[in-house]
């Protein structure tokens, strides 16, 4: 799913900030033991989890070798033939943190000689599913479009899910309204096609969108000659025992008694059973659980899916996507320090987030996982102070000096 870029963002991340930075420093230097630091950082949740409205669980999964942590919990309910506790590894929409699928896979295929990232898109994808996407000031730059470009979101293309549309409902707000809707690749395009206009020509900027990855998902069924589901199945879930992951309405599990997934709230609706949630697809489209994602993200940044090379051009940061968030080649970053010069302690992390305020990241400096669902668009600006704080947290432990 697409995240949300609107100034709003960023003045509510400031707000959060706020209220936060008065303490913060305070609290940084009063060292804590193991135990003290995990209280703190699972009341620190709770309290947030309390102001969410509406109610929606959250759930945490922090590992790190450095500060010596290994914990999941989750807190608050979901919704399932009756209320019931969130679990700590409760599968949940992972929203577009799910296209760090996509774009590893791409550069697999790259590896593997089926591709070269440089190439145009139109070497892979008939005439037909690109035309009238990339119009701009009637010039069609349809055959100058690149791999690398819609991984990047310089492609020009405009995104199915939020931007404007000339007549009709945004398939965001689609979602909430037609819950029975199952979404097919060629209706994704179809929005962005008749009722959208590209943004630009390609290269020329930074444009978030989602439609570039569903033109991402069907090269990679032109190349594999396989279903888009079935691709992550034998290239991630299945090797890489990720037994809870799954695409909803698409692919089932391996694990053959899976739990319910969590509560999916989009604009105060939640659409956890709906069928309209297949409109992230290959942007995103992806039921996962914390366990299952720590699998993933620990081969990915330790080149067990991919080779140094690859994994080195992914997480260069090419452009800036607001302030304190990069896009390198479908990987985003988190400069804290960007947000207020206080945060400057805080290393760059790695990783994606996606609108309802999932959140999969690795810091390299201390070999800490964070993941993190809050399972709602609502949280998605204040998710970033509950991070901080976890971030500072893990930074007050009293460690052995070398």
């Amino acid at each position: 799913m697409k995240i949300r870029r609107a100034t709003v963002v960023m003045v509510s991340i400031f707000v959060v900030l706020a209220g936060l930075l008065g303490g913060l420093w305070y609290r940084y230097v009063r060292p804590l033991t193991h135990q003290e630091a995990i209280h703190e950082i699972h009341a620190s949740f709770a309290d947030s989890q309390a102001k969410n409205t509406p109610s929606s669980g959250i759930q945490v999964r922090i590992i790190s070798s450095h500060f010596g942590v290994d914990d999941a919990f989750a807190i608050g309910t979901y919704h399932a033939d009756g209320e019931h506790a969130l679990t700590p590894n409760q599968p949940f929409h992972v929203a577009s943190i799910g296209k760090l699928f996509t774009a590893v896979t791409m550069m697999q295929l790259a590896e593997e000689g089926k591709l070269e990232i440089a190439d145009p898109v139109s070497k892979y994808l008939p005439t037909d599913v690109l035309s009238g996407l990339f119009v701009v000031s009637g010039v069609d730059y349809a055959g100058e479009v690149t791999i690398s470009q819609l991984m990047e979101h310089t492609s020009g293309v405009a995104d199915y899910f939020a931007d404007p549309v000339d007549s009709g409902l945004t398939v965001q707000q689609d979602i909430v309204a037609n819950q029975q809707t199952v979404w097919t690749p060629a209706a994704l395009l179809a929005v962005s096609r008749t009722r959208q206009h590209a943004v630009g020509a390609p290269g020329k900027q930074f444009h978030y969108s989602d439609t570039g990855y569903i033109l991402l998902g069907l090269l990679i069924e032109s190349v594999e000659q396989k279903p888009f589901h079935d691709v992550l199945a034998y290239r991630f879930f299945e090797p890489l025992g990720m037994v809870d992951t799954y695409m909803p309405f698409r692919s089932k599990p391996i694990n053959p008694r899976p739990l319910p997934m969590a509560d999916t709230w989009l604009d105060g609706v939640n659409i956890r059973s709906a069928q309209s949630i297949t409109a992230d697809w290959a942007g995103g489209g992806v039921v996962s659980t914390p366990d299952d994602l720590l699998r993933f993200a620990q081969a990915l940044h330790t080149y067990k899916l991919i080779s140094k090379e690859s994994y080195l051009r992914m997480i260069t940061m090419r452009n800036q996507f607001m302030t304190g968030l990069y896009y390198g080649v479908g990987v985003m970053a988190v400069r804290f320090g960007e947000f207020s010069w206080t945060l400057d302690y805080l290393p760059e992390s790695l990783g994606h987030l996606g609108i309802l305020a999932t959140h999969l990241w690795y810091e390299p400096l201390t070999d800490t996982y964070i993941i993190m669902n809050f399972g709602s668009n609502a949280q998605l600006e204040s998710s970033f102070g509950d991070f901080i704080t976890l971030e500072t947290t893990l930074r007050r432990i009293s460690l052995p000096q070398p």
